[in-house]
């Protein structure tokens, strides 16, 4: 008998290998993707503590400020001890010495920082009066004040020290409100009765005129212009160093002497004001009051701008 077989269908599954999904792939997928956005926050947060590097090429426009060196105070001592030997060397004077470092806005004072009659340094005020009055429309450079115009008489008060100028100026200003003006910019000893005033509130004037506060920029150009080449050079202009530019008004008045100035060397301008009151300033006296200022100025600009 022919034996007969079953056919045999083998189950596909022992003929296959069966592929199985691994297990917890989803959850290794997430815990991939967590890694990833931990990892990014943590360079985030890095480039965040990091100090800015600015593009050299960004900064090329920029240009830095100069950096202002200060007048230290050994040179302010200096200074100090020059007033002081003069002082002590006149005892018959009053001596009174203040400058303004204007780039700093550093002001000093020494010697004798009482009232003194101003004499025609205080012209400088009446000026930068009657030109505020100008900027504020109350006033014109071209009207007419007693047949000449009101420029005319700055002009020949300021570069020639004409007192008619002076004293049409000043009642064109007003009395009053010269006083009122002097008396708004600082200058709080100036008195218009008497024409006095102490030397800092002098140099209190010159550094905003120097600095562009007094009074606008053209304003400015033009009462610097009546400021040099005047009727007498012979104090402080005379000792400036080559290549200074000074703008000064002097006085003169019986026994007082003055020259109050704004020079400008190695493009540091300082306001140098020296009041002198004492023996009288004329005749004989003249010469040596003169050589006095001149001696104080010299030796002050050297020991200033040696240090800078």
């Amino acid at each position: 008998m022919v034996e007969r077989y079953r056919h045999y269908q083998p189950n596909r599954q022992s003929r296959e290998v069966k592929r199985k999904k691994p297990k917890h792939y989803g959850r290794r997928l997430l815990l991939i993707l967590i890694i990833c956005v931990g990892l990014y926050i943590g360079v985030l947060k890095l480039r965040s503590t990091m100090p800015h590097v600015q593009d050299p090429k960004k900064s090329q426009g920029v240009t830095s400020q100069p950096v202002i060196k200060k007048i230290s105070q050994a040179t302010w001592d200096h200074i100090n001890q020059v007033v002081g030997f003069e002082v002590s060397a006149n005892p018959s004077l009053n001596i009174a010495v203040s400058l303004v470092d204007v780039k700093t806005n550093t002001a000093k004072d020494f010697g004798d920082q009482e009232t003194f009659a101003g004499a025609s340094t205080t012209k400088v005020l009446t000026a930068a009066a009657y030109m505020k009055q100008v900027e504020q429309g109350e006033k014109t450079l071209d009207q007419s004040i007693n047949g000449i115009s009101a420029q005319s008489h700055i002009q020949k008060m300021i570069n020639q020290s004409n007192n008619e100028s002076w004293a049409a100026l000043n009642s064109a200003v007003g009395r009053t409100e010269l006083e009122t003006y002097a008396h708004s910019i600082g200058m709080q000893s100036y008195l218009v009765e008497d024409n006095t005033l102490k030397a800092k509130d002098e140099a209190l004037l010159l550094n905003k005129l120097a600095n562009g506060t007094l009074i606008s920029k053209e304003l400015q150009a033009l009462l610097y212009s009546y400021m040099q080449n005047t009727n007498n050079e012979d104090m402080i202009p005379a000792v400036i160093p080559a290549g200074a530019i000074i703008h000064h008004k002097y006085g003169q008045l019986e026994d007082r002497l003055h020259d109050a100035s704004v020079i400008n060397y190695k493009n540091r301008p300082l306001v140098l004001v020296i009041f002198t009151k004492g023996v009288p300033s004329a005749g004989g006296g003249y010469a040596t009051r003169t050589a006095l200022i001149q001696s104080l100025a010299q030796n002050i600009l050297n020991i200033y701008y040696q240090n800078l």
